[in-house]
């Protein structure tokens, strides 16, 4: 009988123990903020976009033409960017600051602070903490 309870328990424990391990793996594997590589950078939105899959770095994208580059940026989760009154579309002019670190196999800026005309979104602290962990959004 208690052969039976223990193989019960294991059928129930090892999906939630690979769950555990997987979820722990995919945040290890984000790319991470780091302020010794913020970068200034001004140019075009050339798209937007909202990535929604759990298995990356899920959040709202604007991808940059500068005058020399094309630049993915990462603002955050799209819940907390639409608390905000500004909103972004093809062919604005931005000034951003952010980290620029490595994803995969290319290159991507985690914003800190975004500039429209007379308007800034502040995304995160000096440090890149997110402003989006203090309120609760994912």
């Amino acid at each position: 009988m208690s052969w039976i309870w223990l193989a019960g328990i294991c059928m129930v424990a090892m999906p939630w123990a690979s769950f555990q391990s997987t979820a722990t793996a995919r945040v290890e594997r984000e790319p991470r903020y780091n302020p010794a590589t913020v970068v200034n950078v001004q140019g075009f939105v050339v798209d937007i976009r909202e990535n929604t899959d759990f298995g990356s770095l899920r959040g709202l994208y604007l991808v940059l033409k500068t005058d020399t580059d094309r630049i993915d940026v990462y603002l955050g989760p799209p819940e907390f960017i639409r608390r905000f009154e500004i909103t972004f579309k093809s062919g604005d002019n931005l000034q951003l600051a952010g980290s620029k670190v490595k994803d995969g196999s290319s290159w991507l800026v985690l914003a800190r602070e975004v500039r429209r005309d007379s308007s800034t979104l502040y995304l995160r602290d000096k440090e890149g903490r997110p402003y989006w962990e203090d309120t609760g959004s994912t």
